[in-house]
């Protein structure tokens, strides 16, 4: 028997306004069977990939507010904090805690890893594995599941969430964690301009122990369905405009979606170059390809690496990514 019309599920949809608009209603369980198929299906175009988000936004929200954290008591409270350039708020200044630890600057651990907004329990174990002993993870598609949410408790790390939808009531996004609470955290969130969802880049400043200056940690997921270059470099230049005004120590890691020779020279010329950023260089063997070009990065500035490794994992489509690095104090005059 069919199901009455008000049985039926309705989502929404992003708007270019950034709210939201109603999207067409699909059967109830529609959008979890679209996509199971979709994540096992085997992604032989690109436009294949386009047109599966595209339907599976009719299966999400995108929220108003555009952060989440923790606050020191643990409790999530939202905080839709921007830093924009062209604005007052082009600097990081979203908020200000009274920091009781810091990073030590003679070596600190960093995860950076795209975690294909698992949610599984085989994904939540890898996840408990790869984070374990890490001072600070750099997460996309990330997806903030009861589960996650109480492991990160029982760590007791401190995270951000740069929410980009909800789905089932939960967000998924850009999130840093860490073990010590940054003092200062802005978002920056750019809309794909054919799925209308934003991709964000979360930038935390942390300070190191007995030094004045301060680790600026920007985690980006950088748009990807797009015939040209504008819209990605547009969001490149937005970071970079942020980041020029910076005069320390940077980490800067994600899932940067370069999957053609195109999008690798406008990071080039827009980041990298301009900003003096150095590249981990892990084992290209250990990371994941799209048209044989690498997607995710870690690049750093100010520090020097101890030690770097990539291993292959089966719970995502990237590979985690783990560096330790060591501060390097500036030259006096």
């Amino acid at each position: 028997m069919r199901r009455p019309m008000q049985e039926q599920r309705t989502k929404l949809a992003a708007s270019p306004s950034g709210g939201s608009v109603r999207a067409r209603s699909f059967p109830k369980g529609f959008c979890k069977r679209f996509a199971k198929v979709a994540g096992n299906a085997c992604m032989r175009q690109t436009i294949l990939v386009a047109f599966s988000a595209v339907v599976l936004t009719a299966c999400i929200t995108v929220p108003q507010g555009v952060r989440e954290r923790t606050s020191d008591s643990g409790d999530a409270v939202p905080a839709p904090v921007a830093c924009h350039p062209g604005t007052p708020e082009h600097v990081v200044t979203s908020r200000t805690s009274s920091v009781s630890r810091t990073l030590d600057p003679n070596g600190f651990r960093l995860l950076n890893w795209n975690g294909f907004k698992g949610e599984s329990h085989r994904w939540l174990k890898a996840f408990a594995q790869y984070s374990d002993g890490q001072d600070l993870v750099t997460l996309q598609e990330a997806y903030l599941t009861d589960d996650l949410r109480a492991l990160l408790g029982r760590r007791g790390l401190q995270w951000d969430l740069a929410t980009a939808f909800r789905k089932q009531q939960h967000a998924a996004g850009v999130m840093t964690l860490s073990r010590i609470t940054p003092d200062q955290v802005c978002v920056q969130r750019t809309l794909e301009p054919w799925l209308l969802l934003p991709k964000s880049t979360l930038i935390s400043r942390f300070r190191f122990e007995g030094q004045e200056r301060a680790l600026l940690v920007a985690n980006i997921h950088s748009v990807n369905f797009t015939l040209g270059t504008a819209e990605f470099r547009d969001q490149l230049s937005q970071l970079a405009y942020l980041l020029k005004h910076y005069d320390g120590p940077i980490i800067l890691a994600g899932d940067f979606n370069t999957w053609n020779d195109e999008r690798v020279e406008v990071l080039e010329e827009t980041l990298i170059d301009p900003l003096s950023l150095e590249k981990v260089h892990f084992d290209p063997r250990r990371l994941r390809t799209v048209f044989e070009h690498n997607l995710d990065y870690v690049f750093f500035r100010g520090l020097s690496v101890v030690a770097h490794e990539a291993r292959e994992t089966r719970v995502s489509d990237h590979n985690p990514m783990w560096v330790t690095f060591k501060s390097v104090m500036e030259k006096s005059n």
